[in-house]
């Protein structure tokens, strides 16, 4: 078995890896493990990026023996790795899988070899402020560009990819995560032109209503009430649970409305 050496010079191979990925970004890191005995023994850890970046390099080291480690490759806004989360992103991933990286139509910044012949790969951006859902289209192109060659479906914003120089434990004899590819290269969205865009995806620009915002929510709500229900109510008022997602209540709220025959504005 291939031994990781576990010293400053790695911890500073890994710091370089994530200022590479976000630049001058700053935001909330998510770091996560998984037992090397199984997926069930799963957690997330949060921490400030990147004023806390040596001791995720610590926390690194102290799992790096019988944990697969995984980070969100996007900053997050809060302490919870969901969409609404992620306010801009400073690079385009893919999880290539088995497919070559050297198949890519533009030459990644970054590569990862997770295994041997899987990989994962990194686009840094030239700006830290893209707008997520246009950046994780282009996440999007590139892995359906190459899937019959061989990649996975690593578009996802949120989605978890592996840590360098830590140790893929879903062998028998566990693999180091190498990095094999590593430059200065920097792209703007447009670089990507070169990938179609995915038959799915239709880009729509709708004006925002002209609303007078004096209007206080509330008092829409109580000028309409026998329109409003219970539940309605309660989605509107009741602060959330513990652990529930804000943003699945605050959809419901806008369907329920939109049943109820509430315009737009």
């Amino acid at each position: 078995m291939e031994v990781l050496a576990l010293d400053r010079e790695t911890d500073s191979k890994r710091e370089i890896f994530f200022r590479l990925l976000f630049g001058e970004a700053t935001g909330i890191l998510c770091i996560a493990f998984t037992s090397s005995r199984g997926e069930k023994n799963f957690s997330e850890e949060f921490y400030a990026y990147p004023e806390e970046l040596e001791i995720v390099t610590r926390r690194i080291n102290e799992e790096v023996h019988g944990s697969n480690i995984y980070f969100c490759s996007q900053l997050l806004a809060e302490k919870r790795r969901v969409k609404e989360t992620v306010e801009f992103t400073t690079n385009v991933w893919a999880d290539l899988d088995k497919c070559p990286p050297e198949n890519m139509l533009i030459q990644p910044s970054v590569v990862l070899e997770t295994s041997p012949d899987k990989y994962q790969a990194f686009w840094v951006l030239d700006k830290i402020d893209y707008g997520p859902d246009d950046i994780e289209e282009l996440s999007r192109r590139i892995s359906y560009r190459h899937r019959e060659e061989g990649a996975d479906n690593g578009w996802a914003l949120t989605k978890l990819l592996r840590v360098p120089f830590t140790y893929n434990y879903k062998y028998t004899e566990p693999k180091i995560v190498k990095t094999i590819v590593v430059n200065r290269n920097e792209y703007t969205p447009e670089r990507f032109d070169v990938y179609p865009v995915t038959d799915d995806y239709i880009k729509i620009d709708l004006p925002l209503p002209d609303i007078n915002y004096k209007i206080k929510a509330e008092d829409i709500l109580e000028e309409n009430k026998d329109n409003v229900t219970d539940i309605m109510w309660s989605l509107f008022n009741d602060p959330p649970m513990e652990g529930s997602d804000w943003s699945k209540r605050l959809w419901r709220l806008i369907m329920l409305l939109h049943e109820h025959e509430f315009n737009s504005e």
